[in-house]
């Protein structure tokens, strides 16, 4: 086990068992576990006014508070072995860049564990730290977007110094990740310009007729979708194996390109 660890930190997974095996069975886990807390939850959970947190605070979800925590734990420690699978496939391109970036999103889904139980697991490491919650979220989302963002500039150079992608390519792909944060900002940005009367996003903004396109809650699982989309774009699009320095015709061999080293 320690083994198996060690080596998908460090990249060695093989492709085709990161996006053909791994991937789709903590999905299908971590999705099951997901609908088991929305299920438990008292009087029903509307994920388009209801912020994803509620499906873990035992005091709300008593019964089904415990699947949520799991499920968001599940997804963020498998999810460590991205980190090393991408960074080794892009650190001869942007070496600087992907260092970054996976040291960024590591922290982020390392903080996403400590979300994930400090509700269930750890109540009373609440009460020392109040903001604990609040802390970690925050810490979670601002460092996965980050190293995802850098792992995606990285790609994009990638691409276009070994696919030869356009910028018009690069740029529609690179919407899966912008779509959903800027959708997230615009709306959240509205509500705090414009007076309204309207509170925190609950159900009763449902009964008030807001539209769901100015909730928070939606455009929170709207987001963590693009965050599961690009990580898997990323995968896909990446080589099978790290990138090696090219072999010229006369048989010498010849330095990578280096876009982010001094």
């Amino acid at each position: 086990m320690l083994c198996a660890i060690t080596s998908s930190l460090r990249g060695e997974w093989p492709k085709w068992f990161l996006i053909g095996v791994w991937g789709p069975v903590i999905s299908l886990l971590s999705g099951g576990l997901f609908v088991a807390s929305a299920l438990h939850f008292p009087g029903g959970y509307d994920w388009r006014y209801d912020v994803m947190c509620r499906l873990g605070y035992s005091h709300v979800n008593p019964e089904g508070s415990v699947y949520w925590s799991w499920a968001l734990g599940l997804i963020c420690l498998c999810g460590l072995a991205c980190c090393g699978h991408f960074r080794v496939r892009l650190q001869q391109v942007a070496p600087k860049l992907s260092n970054f970036a996976a040291g960024a999103l590591g922290l982020g889904l390392l903080a996403g564990i400590v979300v994930a139980f400090d509700g269930v697991v750890l109540p009373k490491l609440n009460l020392l730290l109040p903001k604990l919650h609040e802390t970690m979220a925050t810490i979670t989302f601002a460092a996965i977007f980050f190293g995802l963002v850098g792992f995606w500039l990285a790609m994009i150079l990638w691409l276009r110094a070994e696919r030869q992608w356009s910028v018009w390519s690069c740029l529609l792909v690179s919407l899966l990740v912008a779509v959903p944060m800027a959708g997230a900002m615009v709306s959240q940005a509205y509500l705090f310009f414009v007076p309204n009367n309207l509170g925190w996003v609950g159900p009763e903004w449902a009964k008030m007729g807001v539209p769901v396109y100015l909730s928070f809650a939606f455009w929170e699982w709207m987001a963590s979708a693009g965050i599961y989309v690009s990580l898997y774009v990323i995968a896909i699009l990446l080589p099978a194996v790290p990138a090696a320095a090219a072999v010229c015709p006369a048989g010498q061999i010849s330095p990578p390109r280096v876009y982010d080293a001094v």
